[in-house]
């Protein structure tokens, strides 16, 4: 007599393989190979991705590019008009939350100056003038500290540096451009790096497509 087959478990087999491969395909791992969104995300972290979730303003997004993979933050959507001045944007008249962003500034200080404060910041020449990429706060912060003389923060002024998107319409620079409006639809979005002086976005390649978004950066883990 024929021993017959249980197929049950063979079912539920197939069944948590699929789940899985399921779950990977919506919610893939993506690692962050620069410094472009520092300090909301840090070179080698692991972030988790949902693909399938709706996109809004603020949100960090995972994008593929002519190629190249590259995180960022939605800063305008489909009818949104911006506007930046010496780095500070305006979303249809609303000055951008600043308190995680990061810029570009450079420390003059005198030799009182204790090595701890300015011993990751990059040395220029002359000696005890350095270049840091920091927010605003801290800036505001350091000039309270012993030996700093004055602190600059870097901008790119309307006539120096222009904007290198391939867009002729876009006037300006990293600092200063516009006002821009994005295409009144859903297709596409104005991306830009909280790590603003380093970052790689839209100010270079232009309005990034949904297309080209592979989804929303919903949970980070430590690098691995």
């Amino acid at each position: 007599m024929n021993k017959k087959i249980d197929i049950k478990p063979i079912a539920i087999a197939l069944i948590v393989v699929g789940f899985l491969f399921f779950i990977k395909l919506q919610f893939p791992l993506y690692k962050v190979t620069s410094d472009a969104m520092l300090n909301s995300l840090k070179e080698g972290q692991i972030v988790l991705v949902n693909t399938w979730a709706d996109l809004k303003t603020r949100d960090v997004v995972v994008v593929e590019h002519n190629d190249e993979v590259f995180m960022s933050r939605i800063i305008a959507s489909y009818g949104d008009e911006l506007f930046s001045k010496d780095g500070k944007v305006e979303v249809n008249g609303q000055l951008e939350p600043d308190t995680n962003l990061l810029f570009e500034y450079h420390i003059y200080c005198t030799s009182e100056v204790n090595d701890s404060i300015v011993v990751n910041f990059d040395e220029l020449y002359p000696k005890r003038e350095y270049k840091a990429y920091i927010t605003s706060y801290w800036a505001d912060s350091l000039k309270m500290a012993d030996g700093i003389k004055r602190i600059e923060k870097i901008n790119h002024s309307k006539n120096t540096v222009p904007i290198l998107s391939k867009d002729s319409t876009f006037v300006g620079n990293r600092d200063n451009f516009g006002p821009i409006k994005v295409p009144n639809n859903k297709s596409f979005y104005w991306l830009m790096g909280d790590n603003r002086h380093k970052a790689k976005d839209s100010r270079y390649l232009g309005f990034i497509s949904e297309d080209e978004i592979i989804g929303k950066v919903v949970y980070t883990f430590n690098g691995f």
